[in-house]
C-alpha cells in the first residue's frame, strides 16, 4: 500500500519507523511517500484519516474507495452539525458535497437519505451565485438518474 504525505508533515513521516516492510520515496515537492506491505487495512484507514488533509492513500483501490466512504460521512455529519448550529451555508457545501459523493460512490439510498431530510438545501437553485462565481454545480436529475451540470 502507498500513502503520500505532504511537506507540512513529512519531516515526521520520515524520523520515525512504521513498519518493518517501509519504504520511503522522496518527492519532488518536499513530501514523501510512505509504501508498507499489510496484512489488513483495518487499522490504516483509521491512522490516514488522522492526519487530516496531509495524507491521502494511493493504494490499493480498495484503500482509496473506504477513505472516500468515509469522507463523504464526515461530510455528512459536518453539515448536519453546522445545521443544528444555525449555520446554513456551511451546512449547505458539506451536505451538498456528501450528497454528491454518495451518487459518485453508487450508495443511493445515503443520497435519498439526504434528500429527504434536507430537500431545501440540495436542491435550491444558485444561479446568482453561480453566475458571479462562474461556475458550474453538480446536480442530481431524478428524471434520467444521472448528475447533470448546471451552469451560471
Amino acid at each position: 500500500m502507498a500513502i503520500r504525505f505532504d511537506e507540512l508533515v513529512s519531516d515526521y513521516i520520515r524520523e520515525k519507523r512504521w513498519h518493518p516492510s517501509q519504504q520511503l520515496i522522496e518527492l519532488e515537492d518536499g513530501g514523501v511517500e510512505l509504501r508498507l506491505k499489510l496484512s489488513s487495512l483495518v487499522e490504516i484507514q483509521r491512522w490516514i484519516l488522522s492526519w487530516g488533509g496531509q495524507a491521502c492513500a494511493l493504494g490499493p483501490a480498495e484503500l482509496v474507495e473506504s477513505l472516500k466512504a468515509a469522507a463523504r460521512m464526515i461530510q455528512e455529519r459536518a453539515g448536519r452539525f453546522y445545521l443544528s448550529q444555525g449555520l446554513k451555508r456551511p451546512a449547505e457545501a458539506y451536505l451538498k458535497d456528501a450528497h454528491f459523493g454518495y451518487i459518485q460512490w453508487g450508495a443511493m439510498a445515503l443520497a435519498q437519505n439526504l434528500e429527504k431530510a434536507f430537500p431545501e438545501l440540495l436542491f435550491q437553485t444558485h444561479r446568482s451565485l453561480a453566475a458571479s462565481q462562474r461556475r458550474c454545480r453538480p446536480l442530481w436529475c431524478h428524471a434520467c438518474h444521472r448528475v447533470t451540470r448546471e451552469s451560471g
